[in-house]
């Protein structure tokens, strides 16, 4: 790793740029557990396993969540890149966060009728090849005790400008003061997001650049721990990864790297994502939460 310095006339962005080792997403037709295990420790910025899950599953995880009695939508004041919601967001206050979850539990759980209980097997797969590492996979907390959500799903908004979700960083929003005492800011190596692609019409390409921001990059462009909309231009002389995303994919990859969400060819087309995010709380230990 090394620290980089990459200029605009008026835009100067720092961090650290990984060599290209490092900076891929590797591609299996199957879940490779020893691949995720990479991601989680390091070794690769991201992996995708292609078209895992059938579309019987897919359809069924849809139909539960576009029934659901919690299910969010723009009247209830999401954000303009969402066009539905079910989950928690770490972005509210804490206690607003904490009762969130607690109210939308048994939902989120119920995104999985009649699926065999795919989430829990998922995580029953990745805690399983961890125990085998003496490491421990579970849930986070907070210094009281009370426990992350697990996972969310989004349907995605329309396009705005060149995105539908403009570049970002995962880094920051996890680091904010608001969430001291919660240990998703507490983490020994990187955060790692998981997704889930659902459904996807044609476009909304992962866009994935090898650049991992500092604070002082966020500071001078303004963000503090809201960091959507990183300016293309500053972004121009760092390498960059475009990855299609189908219906069935599961894709993780480091994301304290800048990434977005690429446009949708037809905007009629529903974008429906289930995530999480993963991460070392220390060397024995990986905790989760959304």
């Amino acid at each position: 790793m090394s620290d980089v310095l990459s200029s605009t006339p008026s835009i100067k962005l720092q961090g650290i740029v990984h060599p290209d080792s490092y900076f891929q997403i590797v591609e299996r037709n199957e879940i490779d557990w020893q691949l995720w295990i990479d991601v989680l420790q390091g070794k690769v910025a991201g992996a995708i396993f292609r078209g895992v899950l059938n579309q019987e599953l897919r359809q069924q995880i849809c139909h539960n969540f576009w029934r659901s009695l919690t299910l969010k939508q723009q009247a209830d004041g999401l954000p303009s890149y969402y066009e539905a919601f079910i989950g928690s967001s770490v972005t509210k206050p804490l206690e607003v966060y904490f009762d969130e979850v607690e109210q939308v539990r048994q939902d989120v759980q119920g995104l999985f009728a009649n699926t065999g209980d795919f989430f829990e097997f998922l995580l029953g797969g990745i805690r399983k090849r961890l125990a085998d590492r003496g490491c421990l996979l579970r849930v986070a907390q907070h210094d009281d005790g009370r426990k992350a959500g697990e996972c969310k799903i989004k349907s995605w908004g329309r396009n705005s400008g060149t995105f539908v979700l403009e570049p970002h960083d995962d880094e920051g929003p996890f680091r904010s003061p608001h969430l001291q005492g919660f240990e998703i800011g507490q983490l020994v190596g990187r955060t790692v997001g998981v997704n889930i692609c659902l459904e996807n019409g044609e476009g909304g390409d992962l866009h994935y650049w090898n650049i991992s921001p500092n604070d002082q990059t966020r500071e001078a462009l303004g963000f503090k721990y809201d960091n959507i909309g990183y300016p293309l231009e500053a972004l121009a002389d760092f390498d960059k990864l475009v990855l299609s995303i189908r219906g069935g994919d599961i894709y993780l990859f480091d994301s304290t790297k800048i990434h977005a969400v690429g446009q949708l060819t037809n905007e009629k087309a529903q974008r429906l994502t289930l995530l999480w995010f993963m991460g070392f709380r220390d060397p024995t230990t990986v905790i989760y939460w959304a």
